[in-house]
């Protein structure tokens, strides 16, 4: 039984079904329902239990029955049926048939990634388009005698002789007999004489059903008086005697008699009332002297239409779509294949364009990623950031000091002790894939495992919306979502020192360029507190310093030796830290420039040595247009590679390939640089170091995780012949999931192939293409052509056999069909064909589950195979 939680939803279905079993259960008039005021009762007793927190976890029923037992049940009766009751709700409710199967169909439908192929929908529609054939003949197999018998029952009503339509006699055999030879000599005047003894008996039988099939009735007049059905009644005495014989034996079968009972009404007509409407014996008469200048009718054998044999031939025309479809592409195919067996082929991404329809495939690969950086001395620095709490320890001497003093009463002093503070860290977010937000985790993961106690929060669009990153992985692009404000940060770390990582730009009003508000006063709870920056420290200026004002905190760089400087920036009151004196003597200073000129030279001298020289001017020169997609001029994308290429040194290259995957990915970007080697030499060490990291996400593409295709065309075409070629090798090892089969990271890049059968693509969405090197040569386009021509011989000869397949059962079908001359059909006439249909239907229906299963078992091979390895140790950072 499954475990219960009990909500108010719960409560108020269990109330209703605890009401149906004491109703069922047959208790008192009185007793059969649940009062208001037992209602009322077991609500406040639910939000009172829930409000003190004494719900335990796990199942509650047994907690919940004994606190709503005393309130809802009087009798042990009542308690018996209310333990019932929890029972009945903690089984799940089954849904209606028709809510299944609705709601099956649509999660199927759901699920499918695009729609069927044209060879299943001609598959499907020829089997419908044959079971409709088939149920419309078998449920027509009795038409050609209906359509006969369609004769309006007004016109066979007899008159009476005082002009009144005659009532049918409950008994008597002589107006049995009467009724019927008046319906047989107006079913012959009908037909001007001419009928057969076939047309009788439907004629017969459609104006008088009780008779049964007009086969029965044919049959018992041809053993009476037998003729030919198919040809017409003679017009002799003795085909007037066929029709005296052949109402009486309707007549026997309608009163269930014998037909010796009418022998003396066949034999003399005078025994036959006079009717002035219908003379029996005139009509006779007229009948056996009747001369009609025609021939003698004869019914066709054949009442169906002679092609109705021949329609299983119709399925001959999906068949052919059937065979031949989906092959024709089979040359360009089978060159393409030999282009890539024989050619270098490289893969590519680029962004899908407007109209483009691909389908999707995921480029997976375990990466071993760059070790966090070394943090002993930093964690060693900060580890001594302690503060001072009263010990457990006795001090003896002030004890003694103090006890005297105290004229001989006993005074004990403690001495004193320290703690190791709290650090919380709120990290600004600028993007999912923020390249800085990950190298600041990826520090502040390393201090972590070194032993000083973080917790990190990631904040946008300012630090008044915060979500946790505990145990967040700094490749993820969040961890899990835990919001709060900063009222809820001071309760729950309000006694811990408080660092903001950010570079200023969310925390300035862009209109009057002053910080906010909050800055002063929200996070005034914090007495210590420091702001880390990633900016370098050559491009301080104004707003740096209006910051540091703001938040009347010293700033530092958001590096290694950045976050040791928080040992001094952070340093408790009484011993006044060299940043917030530098920052107290700028203050002192009358105007603006000079507090930031005094602020700057002072801050500098203090702070840890810096390393990043400022970044070029061209970035500050073009702003947002860097991040369009309409390209600058050309003089202006040279300037820009330029100087990228000199402030960036060995690590353009680096800039150059995270630029060939459109997405920008922190996974990626950190595998790039632990994959490639300095200016594509194998010997050379491999790109990727902390410092060079730190300038790549200074660049605003690495913030918003978007390159422009023009900066991507352009850094590619500024590489070197060996930087291209190694970037080529490590992209298709990318592409053909081989960039490595173990490590910490899963890297899975999901990519678009072109397909018009596919499904429509969003300008996002990445697209993989084959470019190769080289053009053919005379060998590889002769291996092309025959290639092409076995596809092609192959594509004709499947589609032949296929197509002698469906013949094959078109041809047994037409040899099933019945034998329309033998009409009327005998029962089970139509069987072979529709078990032959029914076979088909059972067959076609196999080979769908079979080839389902089949697909599945490779899927589940295939995700077994791509199972990810064990994951890597979690953050220790809170």
């Amino acid at each position: 039984m499954a475990e219960l939680r009990l909500d108010p939803a719960t409560l108020i279905r269990l109330i209703g079904r605890y009401q149906e079993l004491r109703n069922r259960g047959g208790m008192g008039s009185m007793l059969y329902r649940v009062t208001p005021g037992q209602r009322i009762d077991a609500l406040q007793i639910y939000a009172t239990v829930c409000a003190a927190g004494a719900v335990p976890d796990g199942d509650q029923r047994e907690f919940w029955l004994s606190h709503l037992r005393p309130v809802l049940a009087e009798t042990r009766e009542a308690a018996e049926l209310l333990k019932e009751a929890f029972a009945d709700i903690g089984k799940p409710e089954t849904p209606p048939l028709t809510q299944r199967i609705v709601g099956t169909s649509v999660a199927t439908v759901t699920k499918l990634r695009r729609w069927p192929s044209v060879t299943t929908l001609a598959a499907v529609g020829a089997a419908l388009l044959v079971g409709a054939v088939i149920l419309w003949l078998s449920l027509t197999a009795q038409s050609p005698q209906r359509q006969v018998a369609s004769v309006d029952t007004t016109d066979w009503s007899v008159p009476a002789g005082n002009g009144a339509q005659s009532a049918l006699p409950d008994a008597g055999l002589k107006p049995r007999y009467e009724r019927f030879l008046k319906l047989t000599l107006v079913a012959a005047a009908r037909y001007g004489n001419e009928i057969t003894p076939y047309v009788l008996a439907a004629a017969l039988c459609g104006a008088a059903p009780e008779l049964g099939p007009p086969s029965y009735v044919l049959a018992e007049m041809m053993r009476v008086y037998p003729i030919d059905p198919a040809n017409s009644i003679p017009h002799s005495a003795f085909g007037a005697m066929a029709l005296r014989h052949y109402a009486a034996v309707a007549a026997a079968q309608s009163a269930g008699a014998s037909l010796a009972a009418f022998d003396d009404f066949i034999m003399d007509d005078g025994q036959i009332s006079p009717d002035p409407a219908i003379d029996p014996a005139a009509w006779l008469r007229n009948f056996q002297t009747a001369t009609n200048p025609l021939p003698p009718a004869t019914l066709a054998r054949e009442t169906w239409p002679s092609w109705l044999r021949y329609l299983p031939l119709l399925v001959l025309l999906p068949g052919s779509v059937f065979a031949f479809w989906g092959k024709s592409n089979k040359r360009r195919e089978a060159a393409a294949e030999a282009l890539r067996r024989t050619r270098v082929a490289h893969a590519t991404f680029r962004r899908a364009e407007a109209g483009a329809w691909g389908t999707s495939r995921i480029l997976q690969s375990f990466a071993a990623l760059p070790p966090l950086p070394s943090a002993s001395q930093t964690a060693r620095r900060l580890m001594r950031l302690r503060e001072p709490m009263p010990g457990s320890r006795l001090d003896l001497p002030r004890s003694v000091r103090a006890s005297v003093a105290s004229a001989g009463d006993v005074v004990t002093v403690k001495r004193d002790g320290s703690r190791a503070v709290d650090i919380v860290v709120l990290v600004h977010r600028g993007h999912r894939h923020d390249h800085e937000r990950a190298r600041v985790l990826r520090l502040l993961d390393a201090l972590s495992r070194g032993g000083v106690s973080l917790t990190a929060y990631d904040y946008a669009p300012d630090p008044r919306t915060l979500t946790a990153t505990s145990r967040a992985d700094a490749l993820n692009p969040r961890g899990r979502l835990r919001t709060l404000d900063l009222r809820g940060l001071r309760e729950l770390h309000g006694d811990s020192l408080l660092v903001i990582v950010s570079d200023g730009d969310e925390l300035i009003d862009p209109f009057s360029q002053q910080p906010h508000s909050f800055l002063a006063t929200e996070l005034a709870s914090w007495r210590r507190r420091m702001l880390l920056t990633p900016v370098p420290r050559g491009e301080w200026g104004e707003r740096e310093f209006r910051l540091a004002a703001a938040l009347d905190a010293p700033i530092g760089r958001a590096t290694m030796a950045g976050l040791g400087d928080l040992a001094l920036g952070l340093a408790p009151d009484e011993v006044q830290s060299g940043p917030r004196r530098a920052l107290d003597q700028a203050m002192r200073r009358a105007g603006l420039l000079d507090r930031i000129a005094t602020w700057s030279l002072l801050a500098g001298t203090l702070l840890a040595p810096e390393e990043t020289v400022p970044r070029p001017p061209s970035i500050e020169r073009l702003g947002l247009s860097l991040l369009q997609d309409l390209a600058p001029p050309d003089p202006e994308q040279k300037a820009l590679i330029e100087d990228l290429e000199t402030w960036l040194g060995h690590g353009f290259f680096w800039l150059a390939a995270c630029g060939v995957y459109p997405k920008l990915r922190v996974d990626l970007t950190l595998w790039l640089g632990a994959r490639l080697h300095r200016y594509g030499h194998p010997a050379n060490p491999v790109i990727f170091s902390e410092e060079l990291f730190a300038r790549l996400c200074l660049l605003p593409w690495l913030r918003v995780c978007h390159m422009p295709d023009w900066l991507r065309t352009a850094m590619f075409n500024a590489l070197s012949d060996r930087e291209k070629q190694m970037l080529r090798d490590v992209v298709d090892e990318l592409a053909a999931g081989k960039a490595g089969e173990s490590g910490e990271a899963r890297l899975g890049l999901q990519v678009w192939q072109a397909d018009w059968r596919g499904q429509p693509l969003a300008p996002d969405n990445v697209m993989i293409a084959f470019k190769s090197d080289a053009a053919p040569s005379d060998r590889l386009r002769q291996d092309e052509a025959a290639a092409a021509s076995d596809a092609r011989r192959t594509w004709l000869m499947r589609g032949l056999g296929r197509l002698a397949l469906i013949a094959a059962w078109a041809g047994v079908a037409v040899w099933l069909m019945p034998a329309f001359g033998a009409a009327p059909l005998p029962d089970g006439a139509w069987w072979p064909v529709l078990g032959f249909g029914a076979a088909t239907l059972a067959w076609f229906g196999t080979a769908f589950v079979v080839e389902r299963v089949r697909l599945w078992r490779r899927k589940h091979a295939e995700a077994a195979a791509d199972a990810a390895p064990r994951g890597s140790a979690a953050p220790a950072f809170k």
